[in-house]
């Protein structure tokens, strides 16, 4: 069986980077090299690493994920599922001599992805991956090397390189010939790839990258990197936030991608000053300030099922678009009204007053006096009056924005409910807001009393989503002003059910369990009860709905038979509630999820 050369690189890149993917298929690790990003240069855009495959499989396989994949009632589907694999592992098999289990076993220690600097007018960043092979070194390079002698049958370039006694082996696939074209090929696209694929074994460590003097350096650095990414002072300003040692950890260094970006426009458009006005503009709105975008993920580790901690990291106080976000930490707690029943509650401690100062703010400097002039347009019909933004929307706003959700049972792809909920310091001052809005925009929304309050429904028009995929979102949406909040409600009775009262999300054990660990005071809070959301994609999932409306999806139920999955209750009882918090600091924000350990089954 021939294999085209297309097909060959695509593998190779699918079984590099299935690798790298592979850390929930790791076995216990010979002796670690040195951490990778002692060696990575401190140029690195994007890093992610898994620390130890060995560990985190460990740690996977006491989770609630694991145990619910492990539960009989899942074995007729998974059968299903190997079935139709088995024509990949038949490929994978006559061109590596490996299974796809087989293959993602091979990891042992360390797996890294990086994206670094790249001095290119075209490519701007290189690839770099790192996967610890450990006792199965062998077996990697006899895989590495199948792809590589079946790349040169298939004329592909490869040549080998000496670097510091280490081999590097470099492929670069041949132009692409008219009999290899597929439908969907551009005629004009000449080659398959314009980089290379580079990979080397250095003692069991397995380099790929798509450029060879990157790794070069790589190999020389040897953990001793002057420059490196574990010495920069935007990986450490992530990396000491960490209290433990997180089995994932991932860096986007902001700062850096952002001239890089400016650098690349200048070098592809030279003279016509797009890069100058884009970094302009973008230290105008704010974003100058912004340095560091990473977190870590760590599962199994004392109370918590699985841990995730997330940080935006700038330097100095926000600026321009920054400014739209004030959270100032507070003792938050579910509003009286959250029913207790909900699916989903996430309040946020919003300074809304200083936002409408930093909209202001922005506008003048970019069109001053254009707030001011729209508001001498929204004239009141019939008053000598106009609509003041600061005065009758920002004025008599509250400080805290409430988004809770739930599901109308039987459960569907159209049960969904969600209600919002601004706070309002002056609720009599919003009515009146609510009826000038009514007037100046013509709104003729039906109104109907609701236990005394006065409840606005608008129809909603048939609007066509992108790509033409159908809407399955059903009207109308209602408005009401009542205990001190502006209510918007979507989908169903939620809003009705939040006026009538009744027990409190405050009351309930699953929420007062996650709540413990909360801090005093957060800049926002969440809580999720994941049986409602799990049981309506479940059964979306089961009658081939789930990926309806999300135009080139694969189709599940037509790749599988669908009526082999359990019912959805085997899914519910491994869940616990999912809490999460957001603090605000001075140099930027950090996110907190987790889900609690839950009692065996």
């Amino acid at each position: 069986m021939r294999i085209p050369t297309r097909a060959i690189v695509r593998l190779a890149m699918a079984a590099m980077i299935g690798l790298a993917g592979a850390a929930f298929s790791g076995v216990a690790a010979a002796a670690d090299p040195a951490p990778i990003e002692q060696s990575l240069p401190d140029s690195t855009y994007l890093f992610i690493k898994v620390g130890s495959l060995a560990k985190l499989k460990e740690a996977i396989s006491q989770t609630q994920g694991a145990k619910l994949w492990s539960d009989p009632a899942f074995k007729a589907f998974l059968d299903e599922v190997k079935g139709k694999l088995e024509p990949a592992d038949d490929f994978l098999k006559q061109a590596i001599d490996k299974t796809l289990v087989e293959l993602l076993e091979m990891p042992q220690g360390q797996v890294s992805i990086a994206l670094v600097d790249k001095k290119h007018p075209k490519i701007p960043v290189s690839l770099l991956i790192a996967i610890d092979a450990g006792k199965n070194a062998e077996a990697m390079e006899s895989v590495f090397s199948k792809l590589t002698d079946q790349a040169e049958k298939e004329d592909g370039k490869v040549a080998t390189e000496k670097h510091e006694g280490i081999t590097l082996h470099i492929i670069q696939a041949p132009e692409k010939k008219e009999d290899d074209k597929k439908d969907g090929d551009k005629k004009g696209d000449a080659k398959s790839a314009p980089f290379p694929i580079v990979w080397a074994n250095q003692s069991g460590l397995f380099h790929i990258a798509t450029d060879v003097d990157a790794l070069k350096e790589l190999i020389s650095a040897g953990g001793k990197r002057e420059n490196s990414l574990a010495k920069s002072e935007a990986f450490q300003s992530l990396t000491k936030r960490f209290t433990q040692d997180p089995h994932v950890v991932w860096y986007v260094d902001l700062a850096h991608g952002f001239k890089r970006a400016l650098r690349y426009m200048s070098e592809r458009n030279e003279g016509n000053g797009n890069a100058q006005n884009a970094e302009a503009m973008f230290n105008a709105l704010g974003l100058g300030g912004l340095k560091v975008l990473g977190g870590s993920v760590t599962y199994n580790i004392g109370k918590y099922d699985g841990l995730s901690k997330s940080y935006l990291i700038s330097s100095g106080a926000p600026q321009g678009v920054l400014k739209l976000f004030p959270m100032p930490k507070k003792a938050l707690r579910p509003e009286p009204w959250t029913p207790a029943s909900v699916a989903s509650y996430r309040t946020y401690s919003w300074n809304l007053d200083a936002v409408y100062t930093a909209i202001n703010d922005l506008v003048n400097m970019f069109a001053p006096g254009a707030l001011a002039n729209v508001e001498a347009q929204l004239a009141v019909p019939g008053q000598n009056e106009t609509l003041k933004f600061d005065k009758d929307i920002f004025g008599p706003l509250g400080n805290r924005v409430t988004i809770v959700g739930d599901y109308k049972k039987p459960i569907n792809e159209k049960s969904q409910r969600i209600l919002f909920g601004i706070s309002l310091d002056d609720s009599k001052a919003f009515e009146s807001t609510l009826s000038k809005l009514f007037q100046i925009s013509g709104a003729a929304p039906k109104k109907r009393d609701f236990q005394g309050t006065t409840i606005y429904d608008f129809e909603i028009p048939e609007t066509p989503a992108a790509g033409g995929a159908k809407m399955n979102f059903e009207g109308p949406i209602s408005l009401a002003i009542a205990k001190d909040t502006l209510f918007v409600a979507l989908g169903g009775t939620l809003l009705e059910q939040a006026l009538r009262g009744g027990p409190s999300l405050a009351d309930d054990p699953a929420f007062q369990a996650v709540a413990k660990e909360f801090p005093e005071a957060v800049s926002s809070m969440s809580f999720t009860k994941l049986d409602d959301q799990i049981v309506q994609m479940y059964e979306m999932l089961k009658s081939g709905k789930l990926f309806e409306n999300a135009g080139n999806a694969p189709k599940l139920d037509k790749m599988f038979d669908m009526s082999k999955l359990p019912e959805a209750k085997v899914f519910t009882k491994y869940l616990s509630p999912v809490g999460g918090y957001m603090l605000q600091e001075e140099d930027g924000m950090s996110m907190t999820t987790f889900s609690l350990r839950k009692a065996t089954p």
